[in-house]
């Protein structure tokens, strides 16, 4: 068996579908099966960005034999647009009525041409009939899913802001539920960045009772640690499972940056000079992820700490701190503060001066932190109240050059 190499092993640039470093989420896992043994009942997978969405639900019914297919979204993609290419995926000719062709009966819109011999229609007026007004739309998307048996995956659907477009996938999943027969039946499974499930559907409240949300959290350090060890044992690579863990601390709970760090830690394992201590190993594999991944995010953290070509220390303490304490995946003022408190203390400890932030000063830094001005560091969620990171990045762009200079 030829030996693997890092990039055949560590893929973060494309979901990690069958893959050899794939790690379960068990509890995700179970409620998604419960789902997919519920007649009629359909899907809403939303979470943070690079989680690993897109990777659970295809590994899950793949696993599972479940067929499938997937249709990306793109912006100001409409209705009009998803139901063409589910029915160019699908093989049912063109969903538009704006193409013509020259048929030797006249003109006629080539998707009701192409039907015609899909319908076995004695004309083309009748095949105008029988079909023209139901090309694309969701009674006809819901048929051909049903008579194909496949289910339908819309992903990125962050990026549609249509209304319209969101209440036609709304009523695709109450069409779909109210033809299914059975477990099997074909369901519509929807994946999306978000805070809530209210943040992407748009309906009335019937489609609650069809529609399930399940929110994909981030990992744990040790699910990610998981992820590097698999890779690197794959890779007869000998880095301990502890400077696994130690990474994991790092990455914030994002598979996808577990993956760009295994692939650049192995590779840079397995064209160091044998002379070379890990250590050395280890920057070099750290310095080109953030090479890779955060040179717009340092650009980002410079904007937000340097004013007038000096840096301003309470901001450069906020954002620095917030990550050193853990608190990136939402936190209050009040939490903010009571770790920044700790932080301050134990860095300035020792010195004459120790920079003082009480919660007034605190919510006014935070408030000009998420203004265009200073870049918008933090952004506060409409749905839970909490403030985050705007960019995932950056609390890991730090911790890892934290990381670099204890190395």
């Amino acid at each position: 068996m030829a030996k693997l190499t890092p990039e055949e092993v560590f893929t973060p640039a494309s979901p990690a579908v069958d893959s050899i470093v794939y790690t379960h989420r068990r509890k995700s896992e179970l409620t998604f099966r419960k789902i997919l043994q519920e007649r009629g009942t359909q899907c809403l997978i939303f979470g943070d960005s690079a989680i690993g969405k897109t990777s659970f639900v295809l590994t899950e019914l793949r696993q599972r034999k479940i067929n499938h297919i997937r249709i990306q979204c793109t912006n100001k993609m409409t209705w009009n647009n998803i139901s063409q290419e589910i029915l160019r995926t699908l093989e049912e000719g063109i969903a538009t009525k704006k193409t013509s062709t020259e048929t030797g009966k006249g003109e006629v819109s080539l998707n009701v041409y192409i039907a015609k011999f899909k319908a076995g229609a004695d004309s083309v007026d009748a095949t105008e009939s029988e079909l023209g007004g139901d090309i694309g739309t969701v009674p006809h998307i819901t048929d051909i899913l049903l008579r194909k048996k496949v289910n339908l995956i819309i992903d990125d659907f962050e990026k549609i802001n249509s209304k319209s477009t969101k209440a036609a996938i709304s009523n695709l999943a109450k069409s779909l539920s109210d033809s299914s027969r059975s477990r099997q039946s074909p369901r519509l499974i929807v994946i999306g960045i978000a805070d809530t499930a209210d943040d992407l559907i748009e309906g009335d409240m019937s489609i609650g009772s069809r529609l399930y949300s399940l929110n994909l959290p981030r990992m744990h350090t040790e699910e990610l640690a998981q992820i590097l060890s698999k890779g690197f044992t794959e890779l007869k690579i000998d880095i301990p499972r502890r400077i696994s863990r130690e990474v994991s601390k790092l990455l914030g709970g994002f598979p996808k940056y577990a993956h760009a760090i295994g692939l650049e830690l192995s590779r840079s394992f397995l064209s160091a000079d044998k002379k070379k201590d890990f250590g050395s190993i280890f920057r070099t594999a750290m310095d080109s992820f953030l090479d890779r991944y955060c040179a717009h995010v340092k650009a980002i953290y410079n904007k937000a700490t340097v004013i007038r070509g000096k840096p301003k220390q309470e901001y450069f303490l906020i954002i620095k701190g917030l990550a050193q304490c853990g608190l990136y995946d939402g936190f209050s003022l009040d939490e903010a503060h009571d770790s920044l408190k700790d932080y301050i203390r134990d860095q300035f400890s020792g010195e004459k001066t120790i920079p003082q932030i009480d919660r007034t000063k605190l919510r006014n830094y935070i408030r000009i932190l998420s203004s265009d001005a200073r870049g918008k560091i933090f952004i506060k969620s409409s749905r839970r109240g909490l403030y985050h990171y705007k960019e995932p990045l950056v609390p890991i762009y730090i911790l890892c050059e934290a990381s670099i200079q204890q190395s």
